[in-house]
């Protein structure tokens, strides 16, 4: 969950963004492929250690994601080609 009002699932393939359902009117979770996040920075948010990424290559929008998100499988070889550590207890 993020921020109580977005859930964020992944899989091998890339990353789910879904309103909670009080909110999401019957509209299926927004899907991003991994390939489709570039230019990885680590930023502090709120005292929140988050990964801001662009999507899309030119890019359309820009997210700021927990870095946790980025710690394991396909993610992590996002965060791993920028040379960005993340230290996120699990």
């Amino acid at each position: 969950r993020y921020g109580n009002g977005l859930n964020i699932t992944t899989n091998a393939t890339g990353l789910f963004l879904e309103v909670v359902s009080l909110f999401n009117f019957n509209h299926p979770p927004l899907f991003i492929p991994w390939h489709d996040l570039h230019n990885p920075q680590p930023i502090i948010f709120r005292q929140r250690e988050l990964i801001q990424v662009d999507v899309g290559h030119p890019p359309v929008s820009t997210l700021r994601l927990p870095a946790a998100i980025f710690e394991e499988g396909e993610g992590n070889k996002i965060v791993e080609g920028a040379s960005i550590r993340t230290n996120v207890p699990a």
